[in-house]
Parts: C-alpha cells; sequence; structure tokens
C-alpha cells in the first residue's frame, strides 16, 4: 500500500529539509513525497535531495488550501497525508496508520495525537484528539496535520474549499462525516508542529471562519450561536493562561510549564 505525502512550501528555508527529511527516513518505505512549492525564491528547492521519491511541483495557487488540492491532484498513494513546511514526522508514522488501515480497510480518514513545539524546539504539549466525532458540531477537535485521507475518500467528498482560508480543513473534515465516512483513530503522534508565530488575532479569525464552516455545513444559527459564545469563553481562559505561561517561560523549570501547558487549548 503506497502512501502520498505532499509537502506544502513557500520560502521555507531549512524548514523543507527537515520536513522531508523525516518522511525520507520512515521504516515503512512505499511512499511518494509531493513537494508542492508556490514558487519559492529563497533557494528552498534547490537544496532537495536527488531522490526517486520526491516529486517537486512547482507553480502558484491561492493560498495553501488551492497548494494542498494540487498537490492531491498529482498523488498516486491511496492513502495521502500533508504537512506544511516546518512540521515533521517521527520514524514510525507510515507504519502506524498502515498498520491501522489494514485492520480497518473500510476507514476513510486517519487521524492521531500531535506534539505542538516552543520555537526553541521543545515540547509545549502532546494534544489528543476529540475520537468522537459527532462533536465536530461544536468545534474541530481534530488536528489536520495527523491527518491521512483515502484517494476514494477524496474523490467522493473533494478536496479543499478555497473560499475557506484558515478553516478549510475543518469545513473538509465536517464534509466527511456528513457523507457518512469512517474515521480512525490510530494512537500515536502522527505529527510534530511548531507553534511558533501563532497569534492571538489569527485564532480569532480561525472561530470566525470555523462559524461560517458550521453555517455552511447546515447547523442552525441558534446552535452556532452557542456554539460560537463557548468558543469566545474559551479563547478568554486560555488568552490568560498563554500570556502567564509566555511570561514564566524563563523563570520556572520546564516540567512545571508542561503542567500549566495542559490546561492552554492552543
Amino acid at each position: 500500500m503506497k502512501f502520498s505525502v505532499i509537502v506544502v512550501s513557500l520560502n521555507a528555508g531549512e524548514k523543507l529539509l527537515q520536513t522531508v527529511d523525516s518522511i525520507l527516513t520512515q521504516t515503512y518505505d512505499d511512499f511518494e513525497i509531493i513537494v508542492k512549492d508556490g514558487m519559492s525564491k529563497d533557494g528552498s528547492v534547490e537544496q532537495l535531495p536527488e531522490d526517486p521519491r520526491i516529486v517537486l511541483e512547482k507553480r502558484g495557487d491561492k493560498g495553501i488550501y488551492d497548494a494542498m488540492n494540487k498537490g492531491i491532484a498529482h498523488a498516486t498513494g491511496e492513502l495521502i497525508g500533508i504537512v506544511n513546511a516546518g512540521d515533521f514526522y517521527e520514524p514510525e508514522i507510515l507504519s502506524h496508520v498502515a498498520n491501522a488501515y489494514q485492520a480497518h480497510p473500510q476507514a476513510g480518514v486517519f487521524y492521531g495525537n500531535m506534539n505542538m513545539l516552543n520555537s526553541d524546539g521543545s515540547l509545549f504539549k502532546t494534544k489528543n484528539p476529540d475520537t468522537d466525532i459527532s462533536h465536530l458540531s461544536k468545534g474541530f477537535g481534530l488536528y489536520h496535520p495527523t491527518f491521512f485521507v483515502t484517494r476514494k475518500t477524496y474523490d467522493s467528498v473533494g478536496t479543499y474549499t478555497i473560499s475557506f482560508h484558515i478553516a478549510a480543513d475543518y469545513d473538509f473534515a465536517f464534509r466527511a462525516y456528513r457523507r457518512g465516512v469512517m474515521f480512525c483513530y490510530v494512537n500515536a503522534v502522527l505529527s510534530n508542529f511548531p507553534i511558533d508565530g501563532v497569534s492571538s488575532k489569527s485564532r480569532k479569525a480561525c472561530l470566525e471562519e470555523s462559524k461560517l464552516v458550521l453555517l455552511t455545513n447546515g447547523v442552525t444559527e441558534q446552535e452556532v450561536k452557542q456554539t460560537y459564545a463557548e468558543w469566545l469563553r474559551h479563547e478568554r481562559r486560555n488568552d490568560v493562561l498563554r500570556w502567564g505561561y509566555n511570561g514564566l517561560q524563563k523563570i520556572i523549570p520546564l516540567s512545571l510549564l508542561n503542567r500549566l501547558a495542559n490546561h492552554i487549548h492552543a
């Protein structure tokens, strides 16, 4: 069973090589890497290693989800993963997902846990998803960087709606759920995700677009209003916790900070 792993990149510098290397060193060896580059000018794609498993697709796009769609169009594998340049895999990830696929061949979306990393590479927290998929109407409790989706699912559900600029992954998951696609939880860390650069402004913009995802997918206005109010309450709480975490990073041992991080929904 072959994997296609799409790496989305734009002027990512050395981060692109880190991401690609984490795929090349997988213990499972039947895969292709499709580097979808949005016309980088920093020389990063020219540094890619010579390897027949790497396919470079270098052309412009209309944003990150359009880049993902273009990568999916070129994928030849049965299972498709998507990783942004800068994120990286642990060596056993493809093996974990391949085993899950063999055990649950009827599933269309495989997903798992995610490590969130500080800017220095240290662990901020490990996030475990909400495995009750019916809760998607209350928020996106899954982590798209951990997704591996079958080609059949993309063909039947469609790819990413590029009119959404932040929450098209939430929209895709919701559409798949409404179409009866089976989601399979893989109890392993399937992605390492650096959180540097994620601002309060971008989080609030994501909430606004997530609200539109719910309305687009048939959730009633009253339900959306209640859910959105709950999101805002959580975000205000998290703003305080993030402020405290950032201020204490230089004076508190990492072990204690990690306990605080477990209370932050980042």
